[in-house]
């Protein structure tokens, strides 16, 4: 399993004991309910431990299937989140009074994270094009309590160029490979790239210029990531790649070959997440800086 990853995964073999090992269950506070001291002690019977390089997120040690039915929940003090899913919104850092897209946003967790960061001020315009994914994008927005956010339904890749954006995120539809530990064929890759590859290319469109722009898949296929990233460098003059800079978790930088493909050596900037390094799902983040 994942043998083809074994020349760009670093200590493999602790890497597959980690993924047939993983199963890691964890909480995000909203902030904009709730303070992290209070839920630790109406949770405590959850074994809640703090997560290092993030103060609003907490791994739950004990009852992990219980956790869904407790009023914290219902109520949107917490919101059930993978731990990687809530880098995405660290490193394009939303700050107050600023416009920001969310390009595929449903069914929402960075999107209210990202509400949370700005304090529910500002604008966020959260897009997705799945009428079901956009239900639950609604219900969450109502259960944690964001009122800063206007919903869109469009394909993102034909996302109306009528607005540029302070920043914007493009967590893109993927094969998956770093959240359910499933080994998906490379045709599957080769797909999706394609379509990755266009809904960056709007996100970029979208942003003003001096606007930031996050990138990111929940997958461990360099064709998903390194190479969508190679191919905006060289089609674009008007990005430029910025380093990932996260304090207190461990990943490595992006790969700049794989099976025999080449990629920019600028995708060393990009950072990649494993459970065995940095303790989340396999994930993928780049962040381009427009000029």
């Amino acid at each position: 399993m994942f043998e083809r990853y074994r020349e760009i995964i670093p200590d493999f073999g602790n890497f597959l004991r980690a993924v047939r090992n993983f199963d890691l269950v964890s909480i995000r506070v909203n902030t904009l309910k709730a303070k992290p001291s209070e839920v630790m002690e109406r949770l405590r019977d959850f074994g809640l431990e703090r997560v290092k390089w993030y103060s609003h997120a907490l791994v739950i040690t004990k009852n992990k299937e219980k956790i869904a039915k407790t009023l914290d929940n219902v109520l949107g003090y917490v919101h059930i989140q993978r731990l990687e899913s809530m880098i995405p919104a660290l490193v394009l850092r939303p700050k107050k009074h600023e416009l920001v897209l969310d390009l595929c946003a449903a069914p929402g967790s960075k999107t209210t994270q990202m509400a949370q960061m700005m304090k529910n001020t500002g604008r966020i315009v959260a897009n997705d094009v799945s009428e079901k994914r956009l239900r639950a994008l609604f219900s969450n927005l109502e259960r944690l309590g964001v009122i800063n956010t206007t919903v869109t339904k469009y394909d993102g890749r034909e996302f109306p160029l009528s607005v540029k954006f302070d920043k914007v995120l493009v967590d893109v539809p993927c094969s998956g490979e770093g959240r359910n530990f499933r080994e998906k064929p490379i045709a599957l890759s080769k797909k999706l790239c394609r379509k990755q590859l266009k809904l960056l290319h709007r996100g970029i469109d979208l942003a003003r210029e001096g606007g930031e722009i996050v990138y990111s898949t929940c997958t461990l296929s360099p064709i998903e990531n390194e190479l969508v990233v190679s191919k905006i460098i060289e089609a674009r003059e008007d990005v430029k790649l910025e380093r990932i800079r996260l304090r207190g978790i461990d990943f490595v930088s992006g790969t700049e070959k794989w099976l025999g493909l080449k990629f920019s050596a600028e995708v060393k900037k990009c950072a990649r997440f494993y459970p065995h390094l940095s303790g989340t799902g396999g994930f993928f983040v780049a962040k381009f800086r427009k000029i």
